[in-house]
């Protein structure tokens, strides 16, 4: 666990409370005339509850389509909530004064916000304007920084460039000039110009080779340690999520149905859907191989999801028809919040409790 981690009994640092994110398709003046086409929502956060705390890493983990993106975007500002709210120290992010998230300044509230949240996208082939030079790229954020100095403009980017691994030579050149992790660590480096304290990594490692894959994560690694970030790392691969979350959240269709720490998630997990995925992960030893789970059919689409537990239909340890009726609460199960109807005779959960591991203070990071 990250040596700035100071343990669950302080104020989350970021907070988000029953989120929810729809996406409405209308459908053709002609479509609605001739068939009567409806419009159509799509659920792609349905309801999401999650704590972060200062210094850790939070590794967030499902299938393609699950929501995992959009809630890391929702913490980023770059997509707003339908429902719910995210919270910055206690303080709303959404609809609020900028005093009630930050110091009084002149900047708008979202620039302030930024100063504190980034995101690495996860292709590093479009997220990198192909028209601008390093230079420039790096430039932007650093002047929302108010800084205005060309020269110290470009000592800093000189120092950025250094830190992720490139030189100063690569300073003039343009995107389409650089391999993918070159690449990858000029996104990282325009996160970090901002001098965030949180940063939305969303799957920042799914496109590369696997030799420049450990690279990165090493470079995101000390980065946390230096800077005392805090992450949200979004990711397909559990074996990377292992190695650098300290807790996990499991998302399904839109909700998260499993979280806990990292260590209690991969050793018993306890969820249906964690126990497929983890089941799913190659490994080289025999005897540390498990049993392999083949889930029936695909993943429901999040215009018509399922009524009840949204897993149900692809479930192989069905409670009965209260699976098929009723969203499951979360179950204290061990170490985990677990939302499975497989567990109703354990202790319900409302809200994750800020479980006490550490009785060292926080440190202020703004």
């Amino acid at each position: 666990m990250n040596k700035a981690f100071t343990g669950y009994n302080q104020q989350p640092l970021f907070e988000a409370r029953d989120v929810k994110k729809y996406f409405y398709i209308t459908p053709s003046i002609l479509a609605r005339t001739l068939i009567g086409a409806k419009t159509k929502i799509i659920r792609a956060v349905d309801g999401v509850n999650l704590r972060i705390w200062q210094g850790e890493s939070v590794g967030l983990v499902g299938e393609s389509g699950c929501g995992k993106t959009t809630l890391g975007r929702i913490f980023t500002t770059l997509l707003e909530p339908t429902e719910g709210q995210i919270l910055y120290r206690g303080s709303p992010v959404f609809g609020g004064k900028v005093e009630t998230v930050l110091k009084p300044g002149g900047q708008p509230q979202l620039v302030k916000y930024h100063r504190i949240a980034q995101i690495i996208f996860q292709n590093p082939y479009s997220s990198l304007n192909p028209r601008k030079t390093v230079r420039e790229i790096i430039t932007t954020p650093l002047r929302t920084r108010n800084m205005r100095d060309p020269l110290e403009i470009e000592e800093e980017i000189i120092r950025l460039l250094h830190r992720v691994g490139l030189s100063r030579r690569h300073i003039d050149s343009y995107p389409h000039q650089f391999s993918g992790g070159q690449r990858q660590r000029i996104g990282i480096a325009r996160a970090l110009a901002m001098q965030p304290s949180f940063i939305v990594a969303d799957e920042p490692v799914s496109s590369l080779d696997v030799s420049i894959q450990a690279q990165v994560i090493n470079l995101l690694e000390e980065l946390r340690e230096e800077y005392n970030l805090t992450y949200l790392f979004i990711a397909h691969d559990l074996s990377v999520i292992h190695y650098f979350s300290d807790r996990v959240a499991v998302m399904y269709l839109g909700h998260i149905v499993e979280k806990g720490l990292k260590e209690s998630i991969y050793e018993t997990p306890c969820h249906p859907y964690t126990q497929a995925l983890l089941a799913a992960i190659p490994r080289v030893n025999k005897e540390a191989r498990r049993q392999r789970i083949l889930l029936p059919g695909s993943v429901p689409s999040p215009i018509d999801p399922p009524s009840g537990c949204p897993f149900h239909p692809r479930c192989f340890k069905k409670a009965g028809k209260i699976c098929e009726e009723q969203l499951p609460p979360y179950f204290e199960v061990a170490e985990q919040k677990v939302a499975c109807w497989i567990y109703q005779s354990y202790p319900q959960i409302e809200d994750e409790p800020a479980l006490n591991h550490s009785k060292k203070t926080t440190q202020e990071m703004v």
